[in-house]
């Protein structure tokens, strides 16, 4: 059999988890990419991959309760 969690608790905002401790909200589509045989996970709106050491590692989307990254082109201190 296999234990599951009694309810979903949100993923942290920028952690790499261990497969086991991550519940998915919304699973909905898989894939595997033939270049490395990682699988990805379509959850909501996020993109999972899941490593070879059982690890997921966030690739594409945000989670909605997590605040925007601030990412810029530009050094620090400019404008």
């Amino acid at each position: 059999t296999q234990a599951q969690p009694r309810e979903w608790t949100p993923m942290p905002c920028d952690d790499i988890l261990s497969a086991e401790r991550v519940s998915l909200k919304w699973p909905t589509s898989l894939s595997i990419n033939p270049l490395d045989d990682s699988l990805h996970i379509l959850d909501h709106s996020i993109v999972l991959k899941l490593t070879s050491d059982f690890k997921l590692v966030t690739v594409a989307g945000r989670p909605v309760y997590c605040p925007p990254r601030h990412s810029s082109f530009l050094p620090s201190g400019v404008l």
